[in-house]
């Protein structure tokens, strides 16, 4: 929470990913940064050990019961 960057009331953890150009400085979000994408890794690794499908599925899945939208 000490290395927080706080804005208009809101905190936001700024780092610098982009090692070519460090001055490049963003707060980022989605899936492939920060506990969305774990808590949702987490869900699917909960339902292959239980042999199910997860629980959840994202608006854009190319994936519709077995079968897979995309050839």
């Amino acid at each position: 929470m000490a290395k927080a960057t706080v804005e208009d009331g809101c905190m936001k953890w700024i780092q610098a990913e982009h090692r070519a150009r460090p001055e490049l400085l963003i707060a980022q979000t989605g899936l492939m940064q920060g506990a969305a994408g774990i808590g949702l890794y987490l869900v699917h690794l909960d339902a292959f050990e239980q042999r199910k499908r997860p629980k959840i599925n994202l608006p854009d899945s190319v994936f519709v019961g077995d079968l897979m939208l995309m050839k």
